[in-house]
């Protein structure tokens, strides 16, 4: 009868725990996609809204191309008064840069026609090329229509619209820090980027590494492209819409990074989600091997299959914990990270206005050869690299390293190469940290190196060209066989960081200067494992084993030496611990040696409570009860406490 009851318990438990995972599970879902969802109509609109302003523009241009050639072939609009035409619409039309009319023989080609007599422009001819002009409606207005019978109309209308009208609207699209907008004619070829030679040169979005991926799609029937660059390590977005008078493609690349909401509370369902299906598991099990029926055997397969999905959960913890891009209290670094030119043209122009701009831009680059750890200190030796044109001849050469304590500074080499000359230094000094050791052993540090130059009307840029690779996984500036014992390099960028919020125009030269090279260090999880885990491991399996004597052992003070020469052996590796890693918190891995210290003296009570037949669910079948429950709770108790300490 017991039998029947414990298999409905179990029944009941596995279904409640089923019923709660597909809840959790489904609002996880839905919530991260909402806020997905949200992240990308935000963006929609704000490249629907660009592009209407746009559309907007290139209609009316359209709209007087038309309008003209009309009047010129219904002869409403003399050949005489043409010029006086022209100059009244450019009056008119801000946003128009050239406008004329063209006859035989200048009607053949764009250099051509502004040969006409009939052509003007805002700037004269000789800003053409700086200006970025393009012929964008060129309406015949012969007065008989000629095209019917495949033959040249004698007449054209041609409008010329600059590309800087679009780039100063695009400037300041508000896709993120580093995400930026860009025009592509119906062919790929780039009319606006953030870097400007794309344009200068027609280069087209096929030939571009961060955007290949997805420019077939964008040319297809996709408005929205996810993807993850290669060369970079970013996911981003990339956004679509067609100009409907032109047919060009405006699109605005997202890092997802930047555009979502950093939140702590997916997180905490999907560890809540991980429990609980760890939960259904254990309950399927005993379903499975049939545990209600009470036999030894299958209890025993119930407990080791949960002990060892708990110890699989532990180590899928730890190893999130060691991936995760969070430092030890738990923050993503603070700042923007550059892995590409466009992004940082982009965050530099959004960043600054013709008031607050510097007046020059000096590439900066770094290369770390050897970092050694001290007391709240690191020793940093390395090379940095400046580039100065030929035209920034009256700006100082040099640096500073305001964080670097009593800094040397040795010129290496100087050399000139395209007109541009080239600056090494070598650097070295004691870089001021505050290292937080309270995670140990998966504690990570930061070490971010401030960068300024001895002007204060210079901008820092990273040397970008000069890195093979920018995903900062690869760890770009950092010399290949560089060893800091006991670490493990996980990551280095640059970065720019800014001072409180609130600062006005005037004061963002100053604080967007910032540039920091950072890296990210985990420490090397071997030697702590032998060291301080693995003499856990053993105390834990000799502290089973003691307990699976439970009923066989004459008197309890036959236990009590091999417990306490445990317990002792356990307090010894504490102290040594807290000699060889200093804290002024308690450690994380002492939590481990907590759990430790209750495990022995669980296991003292237990064969004290069994000697003495104070309880009867310890004299059940010589201490079954406890034994299994042993492991799980042991390990239920570090999950429990690892999860505690780094997800809240």
């Amino acid at each position: 009868m017991w039998q029947e009851r414990a298999f409905k318990i179990l029944l009941l438990f596995f279904t409640v725990s089923l019923l709660l995972v597909s809840i959790l599970v489904y609002n996880y879902v839905h919530e991260k996609n909402q806020i997905e969802q949200t992240a990308q109509n935000r963006v929609k609109q704000i490249t629907l809204d660009t592009m209407a302003q746009i559309d907007t523009k290139l209609d009316q241009l359209s709209s007087i191309a038309n309008a003209l050639a009309n009047d010129i072939r219904t002869g409403k609009l003399p050949q005489s008064q043409i010029i006086n035409e022209l100059e009244k619409t450019m009056e008119v039309t801000p946003h128009l840069f050239g406008i004329g009319v063209a006859y035989i023989p200048y009607i053949n080609n764009p250099q051509e026609r502004r040969q006409s007599p009939y052509y003007i422009n805002k700037k004269g001819s000789l800003q053409i090329e700086e200006e970025f002009p393009i012929q964008l409606f060129i309406t015949p207005c012969s007065h008989n229509d000629l095209t019917k019978y495949g033959r040249m109309p004698t007449c054209v209308v041609f409008i010329e619209y600059s590309l800087n009208d679009i780039k100063s609207l695009m400037k300041n699209i508000d896709v993120g820090k580093t995400g930026y907008g860009f025009i592509l004619s119906k062919e790929g070829v780039f009319l606006n980027h953030p870097l400007e030679k794309y344009v200068k040169e027609r280069e087209t979005i096929f030939e571009q590494v961060e955007l290949r991926n997805g420019a077939l799609k964008m040319l297809g029937e996709h408005d929205v492209i996810d993807y993850v660059d290669e060369r970079t390590g970013q996911s981003a977005w990339i956004f679509y819409q067609i100009i409907p008078t032109t047919g060009w493609i405006m699109g605005t690349l997202v890092v997802k990074n930047e555009i979502l909401p950093k939140t702590t509370e997916l997180e905490h369902k999907l560890i809540k989600i991980g429990l609980w299906f760890l939960a259904l598991l254990v309950f399927f099990l005993a379903l499975l091997f049939r545990a209600y029926e009470g036999e030894r055997f299958r209890l025993w397969i119930v407990v080791l299959s949960a002990s060892a999905l708990l110890l699989v959960s532990l180590e899928f913890v730890w190893s999130l914990v060691q991936t995760s891009p969070k430092g030890n209290e738990g923050k993503i670094v603070e700042g923007t990270i550059i892995v590409d030119k466009a992004g940082l043209h982009q965050l530099i122009s959004a960043n600054t206005s013709s008031k607050s701009s510097p007046n020059y831009v000096v590439p900066t680059g770094v290369s770390i050869e050897s970092i050694k750890f001290a007391e709240q200190k690191a020793i940093i030796k390395g090379y940095i690299w400046q580039k100065y044109p030929d035209i920034h001849q009256e700006i100082t050469r040099g640096f500073t390293l305001p964080d670097v304590i009593s800094p040397t500074i040795i010129e290496e080499s100087r050399h000139k190469e395209n007109k541009t000359e080239e600056i090494k230094w070598f650097f070295e000094g004691a870089l001021r940290q505050q290292f937080d050791n309270s995670k140990y052993p998966l504690d990570k540090r930061e070490m971010s190196l401030l960068i300024h130059h001895v002007d204060k009307n210079v901008y820092l840029i990273p040397d970008l060209e000069a890195y093979h690779s920018l995903k900062p996984s690869t760890v770009p500036g950092i010399k290949s066989d560089m060893i800091i014992p006991d670490w493990l390099m996980k990551s280095s960028f640059f970065n720019y960081r800014t001072h409180q919020s609130g600062i006005d125009v005037e004061d963002k030269v100053e604080n967007f200067s910032n540039l920091y090279f950072t890296v990210l260090a985990q420490r090397d999880f071997l030697k702590p494992f032998i060291y301080s885990v693995l003499p856990l491991i053993v105390v834990g399996v000799m502290l089973f084993v003691i307990l699976l004597l439970l009923g066989r052992v004459g008197s309890f003070g036959n236990i009590i030496a091999p417990l306490l020469a445990l317990f002792i052996g356990v307090i010894l590796a504490h102290i040594g611990l807290r000699k060889e890693i200093a804290a002024p918190d308690i450690l994380f891995i002492e939590y481990y040696y907590l759990v430790t210290y209750v495990a022995i003296l669980a296991v003292i009570a237990s064969y004290f409570l069994f000697h003495k037949n104070r309880l009867q669910f310890i004299q059940y079948r010589n201490g079954l009860v406890v034994k299994l429950l042993f492991l799980p709770l042991t390990l239920i108790s570090i999950l429990g406490i690892t999860i505690w300490v780094f997800y809240t």
